[in-house]
């Protein structure tokens, strides 16, 4: 779609027709809304005011590249924390500064992009991490499931949990491929790896 009618749009309070229909496809896929009315040619299925109350996941934030949608998801991710802290730090009579949550946790072997940032949480080993050692950011790793079993991510799992219970006041986001590894070696792991995570995200406080 958007190589047949977006080759280029700028938000600047304002949008068009084809950008609405593929932020609302988005929307009804990432939520699971496959009964959602709409065809090919025509979205009257696209119910804007139920999309924003009923829906979980309800922006969308469109980007030219993998790489570029991973530098907007972490800058969101160090954004929501550096205001949500400097929130909290106005309304309280303590003025010293809270350490700030600016790290990641990421599997190794992974790959997110070849920009600044997402090279940062990208494997340490072959990511080029030793090219750019001392300026890219530190963030953690830890190993990825060893197979496509739930009992494969165990380390894993335990893993990420040792680094939240020890440092999620640093921590800003988990930040992992879903289900596949790809550049990593086409690396498949259980879904349910993935609610673990979310579980082990929310009871410490990490996006």
């Amino acid at each position: 779609q958007i190589e047949n009618n977006m080759s280029h749009v700028m938000f600047g309070g304002l949008t068009h027709k084809p950008a609405v229909e593929l932020a609302g496809r988005l929307l009804q896929m990432v939520n699971n809304d496959f009964g959602a009315q709409g065809t090919e040619s025509s979205f009257d299925g696209f119910e804007v005011e139920k999309m924003q109350h009923d829906y979980v996941l309800n922006k969308v934030f469109l980007s030219d590249s993998g790489s570029i949608s991973v530098e907007v998801a972490m800058k969101m991710a160090l954004q929501y924390w550096f205001t949500l802290q400097n929130d909290q730090s106005s309304h309280s009579n303590n003025r010293t500064n809270p350490t700030r949550k600016t790290k990641f946790i990421s599997l190794r072997n992974g790959y997110h992009g070849d920009t600044f940032g997402a090279m940062s949480v990208c494997d340490p080993v072959n990511g080029m991490h030793s090219m750019f050692a001392g300026v890219l950011a530190q963030q953690f790793f830890v190993d990825s499931p060893n197979g496509p079993h739930l009992n494969d991510a165990a380390a894993t799992l335990a893993q990420i949990e040792d680094i939240l219970k020890d440092r999620s006041h640093e921590v800003a986001a988990v930040i992992l491929e879903p289900i596949v590894q790809g550049a990593g070696g086409m690396k498949f792991y259980h879904p349910s790896v993935l609610k673990r995570v979310r579980k082990l995200c929310d009871d410490h406080d990490v996006l």
